[in-house]
Formats: C-alpha cells, sequence, structure tokens
C-alpha cells in the first residue's frame, strides 16, 4: 500500500511540474498585460496564476459560481478577486481574505436576467408548447461519477415525482434542463418507462442556454444553482426541490424567494398554489425578491464587465 500510495505521488507531483512549467514557458512567450481565470482554487486555475505571479504578471479572480459557507473553501491567491454582491465580499473577508482585495463588480448575465424580454410565442412554438399550457421548467444538479457532484438514484426520484404529477394535470408542460456535466441517460431512462402521451409533454434540453428560457417558465424548481439568482432578477416563481435534505448552499427558501419542496406531496403542493392557486403566494416572493437581489446580486446602472475592466486598466 504504502509503494502504492508513493508511485501515485510521484506520478501526480510529475504532472504539476510539467503543468507549471508549460505555463511558465507560454506566460515568458506571450507576455500579456494581465492574468484573468475565473476560480484560482482549481488545480489549473491555481497554477496559472501562482506562474504569473512569478512573471510579474498581475491577477485577477472572477466569480465563477456561489460562494457559501456550507462549501469547503480555500483561500484565493490571485491579487485581486472581483465577486457578485456585498454578501460574496464580507462572506470571504470573514474567511480571512483582506478586504482591499475584494472588489463587487456585480455579474453579466445577472444584468441581462434582469432586462429579458418577457415575449414568449416564439419560444412556445420552438419548444412545442401550446399557448395555454403552464411550463415547468426544472434546472438540474448534475450527475457526474468523477466529481460526484449528485447520484442518479436522487435525479431519477425528482423525476418520477415530476412525472406524476404531470400525469394529473394535462395542462402541464415540463422543460427539463440538464446542466452541461449532467448525464442526459439518467433521464432518458426514467421518460422511456412512462406512455408516449406523458413523454410528449416533456422536453429534455442540454444545449440551450438557460436564460433564453427562463421567460417560458411559469415556475422554476432548482436547488443550489445561480440559475435560482436569475430567475429572481427576472421575477419567475422558484420551488426549492429537495428531497434528500442537502443544505442550502445557494440561498433561496431561506431568503423567501423560493417555495420549499421537501417530498413529493409539498412539490405538489407547491406547484398547485402557484399554478391553480390565487395571488397571495405570488405576492409573498415578490416582496422577498429585491431584499434578495439588493444583499447578493448588486445589479445597477454600471456594467459588470465595465467594472471589472476598471480592474485591469
Amino acid at each position: 500500500m504504502r509503494a502504492s500510495l508513493l508511485r501515485l505521488l510521484r506520478h501526480q507531483l510529475g504532472r504539476l511540474r510539467l503543468y507549471a512549467e508549460v505555463y511558465l514557458e507560454l506566460l515568458r512567450r506571450a507576455r500579456p498585460r494581465h492574468v484573468v481565470v475565473a476560480d484560482d482554487t482549481t488545480t489549473h486555475g491555481r497554477l496559472l496564476v501562482l506562474a504569473a505571479q512569478a512573471c510579474g504578471i498581475p491577477t485577477l479572480n472572477i466569480q465563477h459560481g456561489a460562494i457559501a459557507d456550507v462549501q469547503h473553501y480555500r483561500q484565493t491567491v490571485a491579487e485581486k478577486l472581483a465577486v457578485w454582491g456585498e454578501h460574496d465580499r464580507a462572506l470571504l473577508v470573514r474567511h480571512g481574505v483582506a478586504a482591499e482585495k475584494v472588489v463587487v463588480t456585480g455579474q453579466p448575465r445577472f444584468e441581462a436576467a434582469a432586462t429579458a424580454p418577457a415575449e414568449t410565442a416564439s419560444l412556445r412554438r420552438r419548444y412545442r408548447v401550446p399557448a395555454n399550457a403552464k411550463v415547468l421548467l426544472w434546472a438540474t444538479t448534475p450527475f457526474v461519477p468523477r466529481l460526484s457532484y449528485d447520484v442518479p438514484e436522487r435525479n431519477q426520484r425528482y423525476l418520477a415525482a415530476l412525472l406524476e404529477i404531470l400525469a394529473a394535470e394535462p395542462l402541464w408542460f415540463l422543460l427539463i434542463k440538464l446542466h452541461p456535466r449532467d448525464q442526459r441517460e439518467v433521464y432518458e431512462k426514467g421518460l422511456a418507462e412512462r406512455d408516449r402521451a406523458l413523454r410528449g409533454r416533456v422536453r429534455l434540453l442540454q444545449a440551450e442556454d438557460m436564460q433564453g428560457l427562463l421567460p417560458l417558465a411559469d415556475v422554476l424548481l432548482a436547488w443550489n444553482t445561480s440559475v435560482i439568482q436569475e430567475a429572481v432578477l427576472a421575477g419567475k416563481a422558484i420551488i426549492g426541490v429537495n428531497f434528500f435534505g442537502m443544505p442550502e448552499s445557494i440561498p433561496s427558501v431561506s431568503e423567501g424567494v423560493a417555495l420549499p419542496a421537501r417530498t413529493p406531496e409539498e412539490l405538489r403542493g407547491a406547484l398547485q398554489s402557484l399554478l391553480l392557486g390565487k395571488g397571495a403566494v405570488h405576492a409573498m416572493l415578490a416582496e422577498a425578491r429585491p431584499r434578495y437581489a439588493a444583499r447578493y446580486l448588486n445589479v445597477s446602472e454600471r456594467s459588470a464587465v465595465d467594472r471589472i475592466l476598471e480592474l485591469l486598466a
């Protein structure tokens, strides 16, 4: 066992040294004014930033995904860190990042979500959704065997629950937007076991951009994805689907912008209250959105791109 571990360690260290040498040579030849990465806590992101610093090149890390207390945190090493909102900045400073290093810039996708057109007729034609149908848009959490983001049984159970609900509501359609890393076959298997009429009201999508689908959604179903934040800015009703007690790393239910769905029965009730009920629930969610946006999303008249470019001036 010890010999095997030593061989593995030597192999991994050899790979890291090779990548570091490649990045150093690349930077020495290209001599960029700045090095910008989307995440310097990954192996390659960190190696590239460290190589740039060894060459005297300024570095900037742009926040890639939501930052939360429940996630394992690794210190960033870039000289500057551009984050989405004041909540993220405060969280990083609390974790020990120097306050002067963290700059709130916002996020271009959030700005686009806040100003997205409401026209849906062309989207309904494209995805073959009748004008009088209600659309459930499910943003999946990926099942990636190598990375262990999730387990397929969870996604299969979510799908089974949604199909049971859909079977009783002939005017409800389900758009399943797979995460880019998700495994399509997990969902195809679940759909293949259902009757043709029900399958005809389900669209399995992966290459499409989620922001282009949001205008079509009457309800977003999601958990721990930044799509929730885009949906808040787009004024969408959200249900936080979480049958397995996973910690809330991207606030939604706790901040009042999403209804909880911890069981299939609770999911059915939340959907019925939003799609068949009166406006009280919608009003409750709408009231929470401005507070949420102010705390987490930092959308302002100055574009996020302009604020990021200022850091590179």
